[in-house]
């Protein structure tokens, strides 16, 4: 490394020749040439080496026929190389499976040589033979001239994703089988009122196909309620940001409404969960209930009004048949004892039974 006239330091390749046996030179010949760029190349060629040894990805380099001229760490486990294993005597065919290598072969190979790259999916194969879903992506380099030099591969392992996705797969079935399952009508809404999802009863009972429901808004199909009205609850969950509910008469049938906020960890509102109950049988019950309730009111009220009719009766008949006989022997005490003496025994008689 030595400084240049603008006192610059440069990195400088030296190379001396003894040329003191030669009778035109008689002596030593120093070459200086300047690399300080060739340097600072190779420094990009260090970094990017221990990038691609650092990262768990297999990266490969082959040539046409699929030769490997390099691989990183990783690529070397997979084929159970050492540090100064020939590379040369390895193929990449041998970091896949036995199905993959035809692909790789018929069709990943001369996609890339004609089209310059390829990405997808293939099966890898692991330091214990173990296969690994691998996203692969593989392109052309090409040298000044045109021509292909060589060919790069880097395969990503995707094993835990596949298993994610899969699980995630599994939980959408599962999750749709339950919601389909459910025999209320449900609604996912948004926060304009328009159908998100649908399940199948609330399908069923509209009787239109899914992709004429999502969309749309939830009072086109089922309230009618405009916008400015104040019978919708989804209208009123916008409002209130809590659960609202309301009785809905559609073509003869009485449904019950619950309208559920869906909100973010912010509380902020997201949508809204619509679910339509049929409750016509319970209203036929409650009215049921009612009818009878008022014939028991009635019967009460008639019962109460035989019996003061009978009170009057027996209040009637003791005045007809009992009071007036009553009376006329009064009279006829009281005249008896006028025309006894007053101290006759008789007189005595006739008083006691005034008195009673």
């Amino acid at each position: 490394r030595a400084r240049n006239k603008e006192g610059k330091s440069a990195w400088i390749e030296v190379t001396a020749t003894n040329l003191l046996d030669e009778p035109s030179v008689q002596g030593i010949v120093v070459n200086w040439r300047d690399i300080t760029d060739r340097k600072r190349v190779e420094k990009v060629q260090e970094q990017l080496i221990a990038i691609l040894e650092a990262t768990p990805d297999i990266v490969t380099m082959c040539d046409l026929h699929g030769r490997l001229i390099y691989t990183n760490q990783p690529g070397r486990r997979a084929l159970q190389l050492g540090e100064d294993d020939d590379l040369s005597n390895h193929t990449i065919a041998e970091l896949v499976e036995n199905t993959t290598r035809l692909r790789l072969t018929n069709e990943i190979l001369p996609v890339v040589i004609r089209d310059g790259e390829w990405t997808g999916e293939i099966t890898a194969l692991g330091l214990d033979g173990q296969e690994i879903a691998s996203l692969v992506f593989a392109q052309a380099h090409k040298a000044p001239d045109g021509s292909i030099e060589f060919l790069s591969m880097i395969a990503r392992d995707i094993t835990e994703l596949r298993r994610v996705h899969s699980a995630l797969h599994v939980a959408a079935e599962e999750w749709r089988t339950t919601f389909d399952g459910i025999t209320q009508g449900i609604l996912v809404l948004d926060t304009e009122r328009r159908v998100l999802r649908c399940n199948s009863a609330m399908q069923a009972f509209l009787g239109l196909p899914f992709k004429e429901i999502l969309g749309r808004y939830c009072c086109d199909l089922l309230c009618g309620f405009s916008e400015g009205e104040k019978g919708c609850t989804a209208l009123l969950v916008l409002q209130t940001k809590r659960k609202e509910t309301s009785d809905l008469r559609i073509a003869g049938r009485w449904f019950a409404i619950t309208t559920y906020p869906l909100q973010s960890p912010d509380n902020s509102l997201t949508g809204m969960v619509y679910i339509m109950s049929d409750t016509t049988e319970q209203k036929k019950s409650e009215e049921a209930l009612q009818e009878s309730e008022k014939k028991v009111r009635k019967l009460a009220a008639e019962s109460v009004r035989a019996q003061e009719e009978e009170r009057q009766w027996v209040a009637d008949e003791v005045h007809d048949r009992i009071a007036q006989p009553l009376v006329a022997v009064h009279q006829q005490l009281q005249a008896l004892g006028a025309a006894t003496q007053d101290d006759s025994p008789t007189r005595r008689l006739v008083d006691r039974a005034l008195e009673l």
